[in-house]
């Protein structure tokens, strides 16, 4: 159920890193 986990952890990783890259677009 490794491979489970990883794509479960991408799955969330990527709204996160995306809230960020408009957090920095934004304070560019």
């Amino acid at each position: 159920e490794e491979e489970r986990q990883k794509e479960l952890e991408e799955i969330y990783m990527l709204p996160r890193m995306r809230n960020c890259a408009k957090q920095i677009s934004s304070n560019g």
